[in-house]
């Protein structure tokens, strides 16, 4: 009677092994995040065919009515921000669903922006970061050889190039140190621009990224004129003239680009200038860390 009674209770407990194996896919398909990723990577698929039978027309919808959807999906797992001087409601960040635009590769999370060319926050979860860095995104493979993390990925001038701006690169001209607000696990902030070409940029934004309670939040916004830094332009001139008169290696051009940036560093150490930056990029991390407070 004992072995049966132990022969039964083995079979019992292997039944209700297999019986949480059996649930464990449909339970995974059931959060939001991974319905999110099926109907995105489905459309996707969707739009692919149809470019590939030269039907634009039936591309340019399905397009439109799967960002409605994939917006609402997002709107629903990240919810409404509270920043003054921003919307409420985020739109999608993902400029195209097509391959074969550029913007495709952008993070999947909602966009907050006064208007296009304003101030914006992009919002997303931990978890679609995650997914995001080992999903279809290769910026990553010119410095790594595995997906990054999500912390190494944010400290990275390539990231900024493909998740939050894709017609132009992201180069870094100086850090930016901030204190990381309480509640928050990883806080960064850096000056820098965009653009197609190397060389001094005077368009710089200031980036600040925070991450609390789940949430990954990266605010970019112009940042005050920046002063002249004369032994800057002294690196900066030679390599200059020299594309101009068609008598430089990319090479050069890179590492003249790298002096001039890391001379901008340094110059701005000794002004004023770095120090209201300083206090322009903790007021803007501590607003995002209260705006995360405000989503719970």
């Amino acid at each position: 009677m004992m072995k049966s009674t132990g022969l039964r209770m083995a079979l019992l407990g292997w039944a209700s092994v297999g019986s949480l194996l059996w649930l464990t896919p449909a339970a995974r398909a059931a959060t939001p995040e991974d319905a999110y990723i099926a109907a995105r990577d489905a459309v996707i698929a969707k739009i692919a065919a149809l470019e590939a039978k030269k039907d634009e027309s039936a591309a340019d919808e399905a397009q439109r009515l799967a960002r409605a959807d994939l917006e609402k999906r997002l709107q629903d797992i990240i919810g409404e921000i509270d920043v003054e001087g921003f919307p409420k409601k985020g739109v999608l960040n993902l400029e195209s669903l097509s391959r074969s635009d550029i913007g495709f590769e952008m993070l999947d999370g909602l966009r907050f922006s006064k208007d296009d060319n304003g101030p914006q926050i992009v919002v997303t979860t931990d978890g679609l970061l995650d997914r995001w860095l080992r999903g279809e995104a290769d910026w990553w493979k010119k410095t790594h050889k595995t997906p990054p993390g999500a912390e190494s990925a944010l400290r990275d001038d390539e990231f900024f190039g493909v998740a939050v701006n894709s017609d132009a690169a992201f180069s870094k001209t100086t850090d930016i140190p901030i204190a990381t607000p309480a509640g928050a696990t990883f806080a960064l902030a850096r000056l820098g621009g965009w653009a197609q070409d190397i060389g001094p940029n005077p368009n710089q934004q200031i980036v600040v990224v925070l991450r609390k309670d789940g949430n990954t939040l990266i605010e970019t916004g112009d940042a005050e004129k920046m002063p002249a830094f004369p032994a800057c332009e002294a690196i900066w001139k030679p390599i200059a003239d020299a594309m101009e008169k068609r008598k430089v290696s990319s090479k050069v051009e890179e590492k003249g680009d790298a002096d001039y940036r890391a001379c901008v560093g340094r110059e701005a150490r000794k002004q004023t200038f770095l120090q209201e930056l300083i206090k322009k990029a903790q007021a803007i991390a501590d607003r995002l860390a209260a705006a995360a407070d405000r989503k719970k």
